[in-house]
């Protein structure tokens, strides 16, 4: 159909044709967008807190106090071997 032969009525609704269509697809763009965000980004962030939540740490941290504890006892034993007579 040749833009030209059409009356100005016809041009109007070929436009609103046109305006209804990307009102759609922007709608639909959104929605994907959203789902795209909820699902990379706000899904691993929740994913990740209830992991981080449901791992028992106290064994960790045990080890890191027994760590603590030990570091110091060598560097009594450091002193020691350095006021040692050679």
């Amino acid at each position: 159909m040749n833009d030209e032969n059409l009356t100005l009525e016809e041009k109007v609704d070929e436009i609103l044709k046109y305006q209804r269509r990307m009102y759609r697809a922007q709608i639909i763009k959104s929605v994907i967008n959203f789902i795209l965000f909820m699902v990379l980004v706000v899904l691993p962030i929740v994913a990740f807190y209830y992991l981080v939540k449901s791992v028992d740490l106290t064994g960790i941290t045990e080890t890191l106090n027994n760590l603590k504890g030990a570091s110091g006892g060598f560097d009594k034993i450091n002193e020691t071997l350095k006021n040692l007579p050679q």
